[in-house]
Parts: structure tokens; C-alpha cells; sequence
């Protein structure tokens, strides 16, 4: 009896889940979420650049949006979290 068709998306999830690699593929939807998640005026002053071992790295401009960004950091982590529909990341590295 033959397999129905498959579609290209569900052969890709397939294949990243059996490689390990969903989780990697939401490291790489948090960092181009950044701008959406926190908004204009926020990501005008920094850029999300990768994930570490759960930890976002945001560069940003200048040591006073470090502090300021700092008071919002759970906050970000649940928001950004929520839209990956997963918990990714754990923390927040503003450099």
C-alpha cells in the first residue's frame, strides 16, 4: 500500500525533529523577532545577534538602554517565549 504525499513542511519538521534541530530553529526566529517583540522605539537602540545556551545576546547603544532594558528583561523573555510558542529562552545578555 503506498504513503499518501507528503508536503515539503511536513517532511522538513520531520527531519528537523529527528536531527534535534527544532529547538535551534527557534533560537534563530528569537533573534529576528527582537524588533517585533519589543517594538520601534526599543529596537532602535539595540539588535538581537544570537542565542547562547538559552541566553539571548542584544547588543545595544549605549550603557543607558542596557540599564533601562535590564528593568524590562523577564518581561521580554516571556513575550518573546510566548511568540515561539516554547520556552527558549532563559535570560538576556545586553552588551
Amino acid at each position: 500500500m503506498r504513503n499518501r504525499p507528503r508536503s515539503l513542511g511536513e517532511v522538513l519538521a520531520e527531519l528537523l525533529q529527528q536531527h534535534g534541530l527544532v529547538d535551534r530553529v527557534k533560537e534563530f526566529d528569537a533573534v529576528n523577532c527582537w524588533a517585533e517583540v519589543v517594538g520601534e522605539r526599543i529596537a532602535g537602540h539595540s539588535t538581537a545577534k544570537e542565542v547562547r545556551d538559552g541566553r539571548l545576546i542584544v547588543e545595544v547603544s549605549s550603557s543607558g538602554w542596557r540599564n533601562e532594558l535590564f528593568y524590562l528583561k523577564t518581561e521580554i523573555v516571556e513575550k518573546i517565549n510566548a511568540r515561539l510558542g516554547k520556552k527558549i529562552i532563559h535570560d538576556i545578555l545586553f552588551v
